[in-house]
């Protein structure tokens, strides 16, 4: 028999004759001190394969369907309003599909665990007065990977599936830490900029289009509104005072559940404690401040790439004119989608917008080809002659535990691709390495990580000071450890790149397969470390050989086609054809 260990639990003492078992790989470092490791045991049932991970994707989606409809009714009974089912989907339907996704996870974990394994004992903290909201629709990333945040939704799934044999620890009453990190830090010069910007707002009209966060170059977005015969905008949202959690608002949410014992009814039963702030408390507040922000009441289109997804005034405005059928709603790609099974089209921004404006492919009309937003009008690769000698490494950001299946393992062999490569590659390129990290890796869990697996000296960190664009433009050549969009960025613009990343055929979709194998023919994309090791070492000194050579050129090109286009300022005035259509 065996103990399963559900938090990281301090005070816990652990006896080398007793065998234990945790999920995650970080568990199994907080415990490896305290017993002999060959009485520790990693056990985690929802690595799966492809075809699993997309039996659970439709899963969930089904239930997706049905409790969206059925919460949109709950929320507009509480708010006396009558927003539309698509309406309540732009307000909060990702998180949504991620809170449906982590509760699977979690409840099927315990399940798989409990009738695969004889369990003596499940030992768990909690925290008797523990809240689950967040205040916006963002915090569930940084909840999913929280361990209070877990263990409490764990015990919550061992109760409902009325589990007896617990061993409870308490949580002790500190503040905790925020998880939220400091982005989008302005220059002064852009201070100046959005200053003047968002005074010429008051000279558009109320059939001005909306255009925010396209993923543009700044230069080429206020070009863009130009080209659109309006004065270019910054369009300040504000910021939100959210209100606090009432417990007694909430219970006046209920949605139908049956006594039958599984993760739909669990959901159902459990979904108004975790809703965010945004959609409940703050709800009026929020509806109310969109309607006050000075954006124009019947604009000709509206056109984002990003502020779809956590902007909540941005998304309660967009939802106001959906339900008047008035307006034309373009989402733009801003990631690695397609290619990536966790992207394939079960997200809102697909089902949202009237258009979804790709970097290159379409597979229906809802999908409109158009061009790399990101690399518009940006440097392209010239030959190096060897003048610089940086070798940027870009580590995959911290990736959250909000999918149906368990994806954090392949965020430690990410980091752990990075270091053997640095370790057995010559000492000209490691010396010259520059490890670019996410500012995540400075708060909580990101810490964590970032002292086990960086904390030495000699490598040269980086989180971001120089903008992405301008460290490729001074490096030799770019490794990514993961599937990025900068990837993309690159080959649109021809700049030096290899990257690698494990268990490819399970990560890939599998109608782009053969596309990334275009990269591997070219010896960009490597599925081992040995491989690319092999390739840096040999291709340093002279990356133009290999780069600007015949056959890797042809298969850039290949990969690009249809897939990955790079824009020019014909391409921005074929945006302006398909936006105003």
């Amino acid at each position: 028999m065996k103990f399963l260990i559900l938090s990281e639990i301090s005070e816990l003492k652990l006896k080398n004759d007793e065998n234990y078992i945790v999920f995650e790989k970080s568990h199994e470092d907080f415990y490896s001190k305290k017993i002999n490791k060959s009485k520790l045991q990693i056990y985690n049932p929802n690595i799966l394969r492809k075809i699993d991970k997309n039996k659970s994707f439709d899963f969930c989606d089904k239930i997706y369907e049905k409790i969206l409809k059925d919460i949109s009714i709950e929320l507009n009974k509480l708010h006396d309003v009558t927003l539309s089912y698509k309406s309540w989907e732009i307000i909060f339907g990702n998180w949504l599909r991620y809170f449906i996704w982590t509760c699977y996870e979690r409840y099927t974990s315990i399940n798989k665990t409990i009738n695969n394994i004889d369990i003596k004992e499940i030992l768990i903290k909690k925290d008797n007065n523990f809240e689950f909201h967040s205040r916006d629709t963002e915090g569930i990333y940084y909840d999913s990977i929280d361990d209070e945040w877990n263990s409490n939704l764990y015990y919550k799934v061992l109760k409902y599936l009325n589990i007896k044999n617990l061993r409870i620890f308490p949580y002790d009453s500190i503040k905790k830490e925020d998880n939220k990190y400091i982005t989008n830090k302005i220059t002064f010069k852009n201070k100046i900029l959005k200053s003047l910007l968002n005074i010429f707002k008051i000279i558009n009209t109320e059939n001005s289009a909306v255009v925010s966060k396209t993923y543009l170059p700044t230069f080429y977005e206020k070009l863009f509104e130009i080209l659109l015969f309006q004065v270019p905008t910054y369009w300040d949202f504000g910021n939100i005072n959210y209100r606090k959690y009432d417990y007694g608002m909430r219970k006046k949410l209920n949605l139908d559940y049956e006594k039958k014992t599984n993760i739909e009814n669990f959901i159902r039963k459990n979904i108004k404690f975790f809703l965010p702030i945004s959609t409940v408390e703050s709800f009026q507040d929020l509806m109310e401040k969109s309607q006050n922000v000075g954006l124009p009441k019947n604009p000709k289109f509206i056109f984002t790439s990003n502020d779809f997804e956590h902007n909540e005034i941005f998304k309660f405005y967009v939802s106001k004119l959906n339900d008047k059928k008035i307006f034309n709603y373009y989402i733009g790609q801003h990631g690695v989608y397609f290619s990536d099974i966790r992207g394939d089209k079960l997200r809102s921004e697909f089902s949202t917008p009237n258009k979804f404006l790709t970097w290159g492919y379409s597979d229906s009309k809802k999908f409109v080809r158009s061009f790399n937003f990101c690399s518009l009008g940006r440097k392209k690769y010239q030959n190096s002659n060897n003048k610089s000698k940086k070798f940027l490494i870009t580590v995959m950001p911290m990736d959250y535990k909000i999918y149906p299946y368990s994806n954090m393992h392949y965020l430690e062999k990410g980091f752990s691709n990075v270091l053997d490569i640095l370790k057995s590659s010559d000492e000209k390129i490691t010396k010259n390495a520059i490890v670019r990290l996410h500012e995540i890796f400075k708060i909580r869990k990101g810490k964590f990580y970032l002292k086990k697996y960086f904390d030495d000296k000699s490598l040269n960190i980086d989180f971001g000071a120089e903008a992405f664009h301008k460290a490729r433009q001074n490096s030799r050549l770019t490794f990514f450890n993961y599937d990025s969009t900068g990837i993309l960025e690159n080959l649109s613009l021809n700049y030096p790149t290899i990257c690698m990343w494990d268990d490819f055929d399970e990560c890939i979709s599998d109608d782009f397969i053969n596309k990334y194998r275009i990269l591997i023919d070219a010896k960009i994309l490597f599925l081992n470390r040995d491989d690319l090791k092999i390739h840096l070492n040999s291709v340093w000194d002279n990356i133009d050989e290999w780069w600007l050579d015949k056959k890797t050129q042809n298969c850039i090109k290949l990969f690009n086609q249809n897939f990955n286009i790079q824009g020019n300022l014909s391409s921005l005035l074929n945006l302006k054809k398909i936006c105003l259509n």
